[in-house]
């Protein structure tokens, strides 16, 4: 039969053909179906009109229209089949396919499953099924369904059988929901009696393989670089030829920088088809991919404190549908696991500290026993033995024995109440006491343990001196953890606020309780509040640490810099069951970093400055033509003067140095005689770049003086004054009138050649004070006169 032209007019009502201007009663409405079987020209077709089908045929077609239960019916030798809107969508994708023959629709699953069934009914049984597992070919997959029906034989007008009616109903949901809640219960109950990380690994594995029918598994884990991924658990199954092994370490890049970040952030990955997928169908990809029979696959990412931590994965050789519910179990059961197995492995760390602690106590030079709760003598290491050794004979075992039986005298002494107490209270107890049968004091704690207790006993000095170092580490706790600023916070695992501590409240000045829920948002300023719930509802979402710093509303209406951060809390499966938060106030942290960097900024234009100044030195006093020996003197000297007016500067923090200090300590420094110079004029206070300028310019003079001039003999003598001009008006500015007069020296005479001393008193005086210079070579002595405008403290050196 023709499908396609059965169904080519499905859009329209009969409209020609024998019966088909008027639609039969019995085919009214329907929905879609309805209009579907009205659409088809029946005359063409094995039943022949509709107004000739058997009267059987007509009510079962009616009844089945009216229901809202998917339904069905084949008719005749044809096979042919009718159905409703809620069988419709059963067929899925194959719909429409009225008039279709029953075991073309189905082809698929006609020989095996479907045509015993059928055979059957038209033999004339009556056939009830509550759960029939089919693997259809629907959507474009095949995949497993599961459905409970009834065939119900119908007769004709003869007695014989002509078709069967099928009211059903669709389980498929029902039945694999309950296969994987087994899973889970299984699963849960197996991973509960494992211990060994290995055998947990390779029971989740193996089972989710089973679940999904998968030809192989296999398991990695991340390095703590986060770069390769180590894959040494790989496990095949299925009938076939054995896979290639996949075993050994593996960029994560390698499979490509998206897959990469996708399984960094937690998301699983789902390949139906490596050949169709984008991700994977490059050339480079299918090649590497065939070697591995990976023709669909699923990678499970674990995380660990929002590290990729592991992934397990699941490979298929063909190509197949992975159902989002069964993703979801798959995801479950992979987080289960990777907590189970962090739990496993923490207790296989906590049974090698053990034994490590055994050793240890075996090793220590102090004795220690334990007592379980009906107070018999568990345990009793060497050092223990040995101190005890006057009370225990040679060869004699007291494990098993009760303590009170074997040591009587312990009841007469503060040992017995201090023991009960640990054990009744579950209270650690220490106590110093004589115990005669030793004649020895002894220094026991005792501790409570599940079972029993434990008591360690010490040489008295020792213990002394080891509890006065816990007093003061317990004390210097206490103060730091009372000292601190911090908020505390929590909330439920959605997110919503419940507590606040009192450090809240007296930092916000809120009413208690009126930030819970989401009204703290209010308290964040504006600026930040975006960010922060978006940062917030990322570890929400994610279970990631969060953290951030922002700007929380103080109770002075100020707004304060804060760190926050917060965990979350999670139960034995993994599931977060609370966050629990902090904020601590940072403001002043964030302003003294502020300031920090403005310090750094002046600092390196300070270093930028002096190391121009010292360059300047440098390259004058060692010109070409310079003698080696007089330019490392001559640059020293001017070192020195440059140290002397930092030294000025720096007990005035760089800001300003007065110019009389300036002067005394530019003419001390360079060497001049205390008695041969004097420097008088007003209080004059410049700053740091004028200050350095003039310095280094009376050291050159003064060098100049006791080479050449004046204070080259013995009588000749340095005036140096200064005055303050005042301005002409409001707008203008002070002057400094500066004079250096040298007298009593050798006849002067002009320089045949000017050195750096001279240009730079000339030029580099002049241009830093924005004035004039004038040297007068007159032959009493040289004079030299500074007119400039005073520099103003405010201004900024270049």
């Amino acid at each position: 039969m023709d499908r396609k032209r059965i169904n080519e007019d499905s859009a329209h009502e009969p409209s020609g053909g024998e019966g088909r201007a008027t639609a039969p009663p019995f085919l009214a409405g329907g929905g879609e179906a309805g209009a579907l079987i009205r659409s088809v020209d029946w005359s063409a077709t094995p039943l022949g009109p509709a107004e000739t089908w058997p009267q059987v045929l007509k009510t079962l077609v009616d009844l089945m229209l009216s229901s809202s239960q998917p339904m069905f019916i084949v008719w005749g030798p044809a096979l042919t089949t009718l159905y409703n809107d809620s069988y419709a969508e059963i067929l899925a994708d194959k719909h429409p396919a009225m008039g279709v023959p029953f075991d073309e629709m189905w082809h698929e699953i006609w020989e095996r499953d479907l045509k015993p069934i059928v055979t059957r009914a038209y033999a004339g049984d009556s056939i009830q099924m509550d759960d029939i597992p089919l693997m259809m070919w629907r959507r474009g997959y095949a995949e497993e369904t599961h459905f409970s029906f009834s065939y119900t034989p119908i007769r004709d007008q003869g007695g014989q059988v002509a078709g069967f009616f099928c009211p059903c109903n669709e389980i498929t949901e029902q039945v694999l929901g309950a296969r994987r809640q087994r899973l889970r219960a299984a699963l849960s109950e197996r991973l509960r009696e494992l211990g060994d990380p290995a055998e947990i690994v390779a029971e989740a594995a193996t089972r989710l393989a089973r679940h999904f029918e998968v030809d192989r598994a296999a398991f990695a884990e991340i390095d703590p670089s986060g770069e390769f991924a180590d894959i040494d658990r790989v496990w095949t199954f299925g009938e076939g030829p054995e896979p290639a092994s996949i075993a050994g370490r593996y960029r994560i890049e390698r499979s490509g920088v998206a897959f990469a970040e996708e399984l960094r952030r937690g998301r699983t990955i789902v390949v139906e088809d490596v050949r169709s997928d984008p991700r994977t169908n490059a050339t480079d990809s299918l090649a590497t991919l065939a070697t591995r029979s990976m023709a669909a696959f699923v990678n499970l990412p674990m995380l660990r404190d929002g590290r990729l931590s592991a992934v397990l994965a699941l490979h298929s050789s063909t190509p197949r549908h992975w159902p989002a519910a069964d993703i979801e179990l798959a995801e479950e059961i992979a987080e289960r696991t990777w907590s189970r197995l962090e739990r496993a492995r923490s207790d296989q760390a906590l049974r090698e500290s053990e034994a490590r602690a055994k050793d240890i106590v075996e090793s220590i030079s102090d004795g220690f026993i334990t007592l379980d709760a009906d107070w018999r003598i568990t345990y009793l290491n060497a050092r223990g033995a040995e101190i005890l050794k006057p009370l225990i004979a040679p060869g004699e075992r007291i494990l098993g024995e009760i303590f009170w039986e074997r040591f009587p005298e312990v009841e007469q002494t503060p040992f017995a109440p201090a023991y009960r107490r640990a054990l009744s209270d579950q209270v650690a107890v220490n106590v110093e006491a004589y115990y005669p049968p030793l004649d020895s004091w002894i220094d026991a704690r005792c501790y409570p343990m599940s079972d029993g207790v434990a008591v360690h006993f010490l040489d008295v000095g020792e213990r002394k001196r080891a509890e006065a170092r816990l007093l003061d580490s317990e004390a210097r706790f206490r103060t730091i953890t009372e000292a601190m600023p911090q908020m505390v916070w929590s909330t439920d695992a959605d997110g919503r606020h419940d507590f606040f501590n009192a450090r809240w409240y007296e930092f916000t000045g809120a009413a208690e309780g009126s930030t819970d829920g989401d009204a703290w948002r209010e308290l964040i300023h504006p600026d930040d509040r975006v960010e922060i719930l978006r940062l917030w509802q990322q570890a929400l979402a994610t279970g990631e640490d969060y953290g951030t710093e922002y700007r929380l509303r103080h109770r002075s209406g100020e707004y304060r810099w804060v760190l926050g951060r917060a965990v979350a809390a999670r139960d034995e499966a993994g599931q977060v069951i609370r966050w629990m938060g902090t904020c601590t106030d940072i403001h002043e942290m964030k302003k003294a970093e502020q300031h920090r960097r403005l310090l750094i900024d002046e600092l390196n234009h300070r270093v930028k400055n002096t190391l121009a100044v010292v360059q300047s030195l440098a390259y004058q006093s060692f010109a070409p033509g310079v003698d080696p020996q007089v330019g490392r003197r001559a640059f020293e000297g001017r070192l020195t003067a440059l140290a002397a007016a930092h030294d000025l500067l720096t007990q005035q923090s760089w800001e300003q140095a007065e110019l009389q200090a300036l002067a005394e300590s530019a003419l001390a420094a360079a060497g001049a005689p205390a008695a041969a110079w004097e420097a008088t004029g007003p209080r004059v206070v410049l700053p740091p770049k004028a200050a350095v300028t003039i310095a280094i310019a009376l050291h050159e003079m003064t060098t100049n003086a006791l080479k050449h001039g004046a204070l080259s003999e013995s009588g000749g003598r340095i005036r140096l004054d200064w005055q303050v001009v005042p301005p002409a008006d409001s707008a203008a500015r002070e002057r400094l009138r500066l004079c250096w007069q040298e007298s009593g020296g050798p006849p002067v005479r002009p320089p045949e050649r000017r050195g750096f001393g001279s240009r730079m008193i000339e030029a580099g005086l002049a241009a830093e004070l924005q004035g004039e210079v004038s040297l007068d070579f007159e032959p009493g002595g040289l004079r030299c006169r500074i007119d400039a405008l005073l520099p103003r403290l405010a201004e900024s050196a270049a």
